[in-house]
């Protein structure tokens, strides 16, 4: 991406820019490792029905209800889409997290599998819910609890759609949680969370004893070093990082800076940093 610039206007962002050359003494090698990471899901479709009011849709609320208040019973469906992961990875657990909205009662919830066709947040009712079928799992709650979890670790093994039932054992007071519609719909809703196996390059021990990095950036010893340095002074970025160089007695594996507004980026000054023949630096924005 050298030599490549870009302009922002009102965002905020951190966005790693690889320039030039890699550090002195720094290469890449061509072996693997294993790394674990997590993918998160959010619903798709989610909604809650009214046993007294089966006619009547709540898919457009910010919260779902489950439990029971006098005779009016309440539970919530979800539905999510589970992309394929990439090439590479492999799935090794799913935990389904429900953040809840307010305290609930002391109660369990039980999750239940749906069918994934035939229903959608807009047009799900009492009357028209699809048949719960086999028990997935339960999570018990107190009045202390602020999410639900379940492991559906044994149910979502593949891409593809999934969809649940939620009930409470409750029958005098009702748990309220956060549905797609809190917020974001891609924040403090229900999520399904995967964690992922994936091998991906690494550094091979390096016969000369020195430092080797993969291609994410990942030392084999020590650590990148770097700084944003004169952030608080008049004096230029690039100037004030060789003078924090001179002070530590090194030279800094990251140059890391900062752009505003509408500024364009990288700046000759920033990409002369990463090309400096004695001395090249991996920029970070």
């Amino acid at each position: 991406m050298a030599g490549h610039r870009r302009t922002l206007a009102g965002a905020s962002i951190a966005v790693t820019l690889v320039l030039g050359l890699a550090p002195a003494g720094v290469t890449h090698a061509a072996t693997t490792r294993s790394a674990v990471a997590t993918v998160r899901t959010y619903a798709t479709d989610d909604a809650y029905t009214s046993s007294t009011r089966r006619a009547v849709n709540f898919g457009q609320a910010d919260k779902l209800v489950v439990g029971r208040t006098g005779r009016e019973t309440r539970m919530s469906y979800l539905k999510f889409t589970v992309r394929a992961l990439p090439q590479g990875s492999r799935l090794t657990g799913a935990q389904l997290r429900l953040p809840l909205a307010g305290k609930p009662p002391a109660s369990t919830l039980t999750l239940l599998r749906v069918p994934s066709t035939g229903w959608s947040e807009k047009t799900l009712t009492a009357g028209r819910a699809p048949r719960a079928s086999t028990v997935v799992g339960t999570a018990r709650l107190s009045t202390a609890s602020t999410v639900a979890v379940f492991d559906v670790s044994k149910i979502v093994t593949r891409a593809g759609s999934y969809s649940f039932a939620l009930r409470s054992s409750a029958t005098a007071a009702v748990t309220r949680l956060r549905s797609v519609e809190y917020g974001h719909r891609t924040t403090g809703g229900p999520e399904i969370r995967l964690t992922v196996r994936r091998t991906v390059a690494a550094p091979a021990p390096a016969a000369s004893g020195e430092c080797r990095v993969d291609a994410l950036l990942v030392p084999s010893c020590g650590v990148l070093w770097g700084a944003a340095a004169g952030g608080f002074t008049d004096t230029p970025r690039d100037q004030a990082l060789k003078d924090w160089e001179a002070l530590t007695g090194r030279t800094a594996t990251i140059y890391h800076t900062y752009h505003k507004g509408n500024e364009m980026f990288p700046t000759k000054a920033e990409i002369a940093m990463t090309r400096d023949p004695a001395r090249p630096r991996v920029l970070l924005l």
